[in-house]
């Protein structure tokens, strides 16, 4: 058995975590607290590939931006697949098992994660053209921002906001996007020039403003600040990283 695709769902109630994999046949496993090991039998429909699943619920979101509940009742001869929304599109299709892959200037994933926050299952993906989509369960898919720059492909995706999100790629950027567009807040393994040595970020001031205690900047200042304290002084709009996020 050979995982096609996987990652982590963690329970919103108490932090604890499920691992999951699609194979090659489409079947869901998961092993974590709860139910230690679980396998459904019957593959997840469709022939898009699947790009995210949640295996406390058993739900999965497909290439195409379909999804898929699993309905698990006692009595059941076996578990049963029912389509629920498309997600990119917030449309219905039919309940069927397979239907013919999307045109090529449909919406399309290429990656896409799953998290519990307070009870809500929270989905984040990214569409073929490097867009950060959050996919609803109930409407249709919103994009966050302009596309994710530069060509590496990208990792991992968490959002943080409505217009908030952040990005690793696999040259290790890590990349924060505001409303005012992405920037680069450093970079995993040898420091770029946006993080320091010390682990600090790397800004320009774009107003004046106080950094800290004793401490004031200028429009044009260069100063350096923890990535947190970088991320909101970037969605502020007072301050810029020095390099480019291109």
């Amino acid at each position: 058995m050979k995982a096609v695709t996987g990652g982590v769902v963690r329970n919103g109630r108490d932090g604890s975590a499920r691992f999951w994999f699609v194979d090659r046949d489409r079947v869901l496993s998961w092993h974590g607290p709860g139910d230690e090991r679980g396998t459904i039998e019957v593959p997840v429909p469709g022939a898009p590939p699947v790009m995210c699943a949640d295996p406390w619920s058993p739900f999965a979101v497909l290439a195409d931006g379909d999804s898929w509940r699993c309905i698990l009742r006692p009595g059941l001869e076996a578990p049963n697949w029912v389509r629920h929304l498309n997600l990119l599109t917030g449309k219905a299709v039919g309940n069927v098992f397979s239907r013919a892959e999307p045109e090529a200037d449909e919406p399309r994933l290429i990656a896409g994660w799953i998290e519990h926050r307070q009870g809500v299952r929270l989905i984040a993906g990214i569409t073929k053209d490097r867009k950060v989509v959050v996919l609803k369960e109930d409407t249709a898919a919103v994009s966050l921002g302009a596309p994710v720059p530069g060509a590496a492909a990208i990792l991992a995706v968490q959002v943080e906001g409505q217009q908030n999100a952040t990005a690793l790629l696999a040259d290790g950027r890590v990349l924060f996007l505001t409303p005012h567009g992405w920037s680069e807040l450093g970079r995993l393994g040898p420091a770029s020039g946006t993080e320091s040595k010390s682990g600090l970020v790397r800004l320009i001031a774009l107003t004046g403003f106080r950094v800290d205690v004793g401490h004031n900047v200028e429009p044009g200042d260069a100063f350096e600040v923890p990535a947190e304290r970088a991320r909101e002084l970037l969605m502020r709009g007072w301050a810029k990283t020095e390099g480019d996020a291109a």
